[in-house]
């Protein structure tokens, strides 16, 4: 059923005269930008009827999927699973890479957004929506209060003119995020996604002056390949991401507390990983920088140094630092609320589990 939109005032008036029809509170410098979304399809049905309350996870899915939807024209069909909800938007938003769970399998549908998260998954579904948005720099002072892997996502989210500060030099990155804002920023995408280009026009062609005698030109010579490297510029060898990795000890000790609360986002895999996952993305992206993922797989023989291991029906993330026959030697975060080196896990228990492998080594 499609919703009315009215102010808060409005709605108290009406209350008592109108009950049985669904309402949506909104504030009332939101009104006329909600309606404009509800005309262009962008609301579902999902969304409470007081849109002035902080959105939850689960319902900012809901919004992304019905924006990805209408823009693209393309359905998605969700592959990812999260022990806590069967949401079909969640898992869609999952697959695409837009969202992510908070680790050990979960999701928390029902946990609430804050301003630099949200601005984290605009920007993640602007990038999945192949959208091309204006960037630069922002008079924002309070980006050292937001967390390191979302200052990208604020910055863009700002520049584009997607999200706005809670003032001229503030955007407030802990701050609360609402209903009718998510609405009005979705709209603002879809805006952006159907904005025309319009074609420069073509320069007069430049006719030449025929040669008097034909030139013949060189062979052009074969183009140098690049090859990929590390991020300290060394080969990719197991030798040396396990040298890269193992540095990182010293920033994360054996027993630091390390919990879900404590997350990274990868720019590379355009991923937030929470705990366990958290940790694993800080040592690949460590050593391997921007490099994508090539291969998902779960062969234990062709498991390297490096390599992101999803285990236990996976809930639990680990990264390989040694392979052996039939075992492996990890770290990890989250291991009994802490970080941990060097703990061995039989290829036994790998299997039993039905691990996979996420690996950034090149392929050849």
């Amino acid at each position: 059923m499609k919703r009315r939109v009215l102010s808060m005032a409005l709605v108290l008036v009406l209350a008592v005269g109108l009950v049985g029809q669904a309402w949506a509170a909104v504030s009332p410098w939101a009104q006329e930008l909600v309606e404009q979304a509800e005309q262009s399809g962008l609301v579902p049905d999902t969304l409470p009827d007081d849109y002035t309350q902080p959105i939850t996870r689960a319902q900012f899915c809901h919004l992304a999927a019905r924006l990805y939807e209408t823009a693209t024209g393309e359905t998605v069909d969700g592959r990812v699973t999260f022990q806590d909800t069967d949401d079909a938007d969640v898992e869609r938003m999952a697959y695409l890479g837009v969202v992510s769970g908070i680790g050990d399998g979960k999701f928390n549908p029902d946990g609430t957004l804050n301003r630099e998260q949200a601005a984290t998954i605009l920007a993640a579904l602007a990038n999945a929506m192949e959208l091309e948005l204006t960037e630069g720099e922002t008079p924002l002072t309070d980006l050292d209060a937001a967390s390191s892997w979302a200052r990208s996502g604020i910055e863009k989210m700002y520049c584009a003119g997607i999200m706005a500060g809670t003032d001229e030099t503030t955007f407030s990155p802990m701050g609360t995020y609402t209903i009718e804002q998510s609405v009005i920023t979705m709209l603002r995408l879809y805006e952006a996604a159907e904005e025309p280009v319009i074609p420069e026009e073509p320069e007069e062609p430049v006719i030449p002056e025929e040669p008097e005698e034909p030139v013949i030109p060189e062979e052009p010579e074969e183009p140098a390949v690049q090859e990929p490297t590390l991020t300290n510029g060394q080969p990719i060898t197991e030798e040396n991401v396990l040298a890269i990795i193992q540095a990182l000890e010293e920033e994360y000790p054996e027993g630091m507390s390390w919990t879900n609360a404590n997350s990274h986002f990868s720019p590379a895999l355009n991923t937030m990983g929470y705990g366990c996952a958290g940790f694993a993305l800080i040592c690949s992206d460590a050593a391997f920088g921007d490099l994508p993922v090539t291969s998902r797989h779960s062969d234990f023989d062709a498991v390297k140094v490096g390599d992101i291991l999803r285990i236990n029906f996976d809930t639990h993330s680990v990264v390989v630092l040694e392979k052996r026959a039939d075992s492996v030697i990890v770290t990890e975060g989250n291991f009994n609320s802490s970080i941990h080196w060097g703990r061995e896990i039989s290829r036994q228990s790998l299997e039993d589990t039905q691990f996979t492998v996420q690996s950034r080594y090149p392929q050849t």
